[in-house]
């Protein structure tokens, strides 16, 4: 009897948690589904992530690269001062030169030519 009634209770308690179960499956499978999802959703985040770490690893490539290239850039300006400004000088004492001609000997030229010239005298008298 004590055998029969424990019998009985643990088919009901059985038929309980099979109830319990099954009444819980369609919500287990839609959490397996968001879980799929999230899943799904981390991978592409991960996979995203990556990729803009790699773009941020090239870019501070490129940044340190340019910056290089930038520093060689003011270097060779900062070395090419000095011949630059000899440069600049002799260039702008030609100039000066050149003007000082043009104004000196081709003045006098342009005054030399422009006078009318002297009446020829002969020597002898004929």
């Amino acid at each position: 009897m004590v055998l029969d009634q424990l019998r009985k209770t643990l088919r009901e308690k059985i038929d309980a948690l099979s109830n319990c179960i099954d009444a819980s499956l369609p919500a287990a499978q839609e959490r397996e589904a968001a879980v799929t999802a999230a899943q799904a959703q981390l991978d592409a985040a991960t996979a995203s992530q990556q990729a803009a770490d790699e773009a941020l690893s090239a870019a501070k490539a490129a940044e340190a690269s340019a910056a290089t290239a930038a520093k060689v850039a003011k270097d060779a300006v900062a070395a090419f001062e000095p011949a630059y400004s000899q440069a600049t000088q002799a260039r702008d004492a030609q100039a000066e030169n050149l003007e000082n001609f043009r104004l000196y000997n081709v003045g006098s030229f342009e005054i030399i030519r422009d006078q009318a010239p002297a009446p020829a005298t002969t020597v002898g008298g004929a």
